[in-house]
């Protein structure tokens, strides 16, 4: 007979200000629970896409800018077709 998972699910936000800036992990480290935006990118993550690349490791440009014509996006097609590890 399987076992039934059981989770334990928290707020993200709580009403109450003394608590709603930390929360204790199991580590016994507090840590930040709101929601942020996502950090800008980094100078790595903005370089141009180099087309070599589409045949070595199985890329396929997903977006293009509309107005240059530069690489948006790209898409593995392994991960694509066999799906993500």
């Amino acid at each position: 007979m399987e076992k039934a998972a059981s989770f334990l699910v928290l707020p993200l936000t709580s009403t109450d200000p003394a608590t709603s800036q930390k929360h204790v992990s199991g580590s016994g480290m507090a840590r930040n629970t709101t929601l942020r935006p996502p950090k800008p990118k980094t100078r790595k993550s903005m370089m141009p896409f180099n087309p070599k690349h589409e045949a070595q490791y199985g890329l396929k440009v997903a977006s293009r800018d509309p107005a240059s014509g530069a690489v948006m996006s790209s898409v593995c097609r392994f991960c694509s077709v066999f799906g993500r590890e």
